[in-house]
């Protein structure tokens, strides 16, 4: 619902309140309560996940829901990137038990510090998982064919706890020890998965004096926030009921994205 601010003329009806009835009134006030997931990770309390799960429940279209994604890309100002994707979901058939029970993240000894892996899985009893740091192993990638030698590395680990009903909260970081690219670089964010998701959050981070271009695609409904303190720019992306995407067996080229994302650079050309 958009909602239009009108303020009165000098010939509009205006009136002074009594301080008691100013008082009163503001004694009244509803306090505003913060949306779902705004907190650190993994500081959402029971009562709260259910009742994110139950605003959402179960199709038999789909085997997942998912509750709260959010990417947050900080920039440091010699170009270096730290990156961290949240995802909150609930398993809601055995497919999903099975196809879903691993958390990974990719990462290159070449650029990047070693990807960090973190997750809880809420049981339907209300008691919480924690994922074991020692059950993550690493192994290097190994590329599609014999003639290409990569450098990047996987971690990943088996969720614990996983069942139907369960809810999973998961975040995978990655930290750049130098920039992949000096001139700046190219980075895009999804607002779309093959399930439905709840909240869809993109957070931006960085100087403002380094270059920002944006570019919003195939997302009409977005909510866009910005903000700049103390020489830090910061700019939030969010969308919610978003709607799954639909595999398709005809794949036409096209110089259009088609995909609900936003876009942004940071290189100055």
């Amino acid at each position: 619902m958009m909602r239009i601010l009108r303020v009165l003329g000098l010939s509009g009806l205006f009136c002074i309140l009594p301080p008691p009835l100013v008082s009163y009134l503001a004694a009244q006030a509803v306090p505003v309560q913060p949306l779902p997931f705004t907190g650190a990770p993994f500081t959402s309390t029971i009562a709260e996940l259910q009742s994110a799960s139950a605003a959402m429940p179960p199709t038999q279209d789909y085997g997942a829901e998912i509750l709260y994604e959010e990417g947050i890309y900080r920039i440091a100002a010699d170009g270096t990137l730290k990156y961290q994707h949240r995802l909150i979901y609930r398993v809601d058939t055995d497919a999903t038990v099975k196809g879903w029970a691993e958390i990974s993240s990719e990462w290159d000894p070449w650029f990047e510090n070693q990807s960090q892996l973190h997750a809880r899985v809420l049981q339907t009893n209300g008691v919480f998982i924690d994922l074991d740091q020692k059950t993550i192993t690493g192994a290097p990638v190994k590329a599609d064919d014999s003639e290409t030698f990569s450098s990047q590395h996987v971690r990943r680990a088996p969720l614990p706890g996983m069942a139907i009903g369960a809810i999973v909260e998961e975040t995978e970081s990655a930290e750049e020890k130098i920039p992949y690219f000096s001139g700046g670089a190219l980075y895009r964010y999804v607002f779309q998965e093959n399930v439905p998701t709840g909240r869809s959050r993109m957070i931006v981070e960085l100087s403002s004096t380094m270059p920002y271009k944006e570019i919003i695609r195939e997302l009409s409904g977005i909510s866009v926030t910005r903000n700049e303190v103390d020489g830090l720019r910061r700019v939030v992306y969010e969308a919610t009921g978003l709607a799954p995407s639909h595999e398709s067996d005809i794949d036409l080229e096209t110089d259009t994205p088609h995909t609900p994302m936003v876009e942004f650079a940071t290189g100055t050309s």
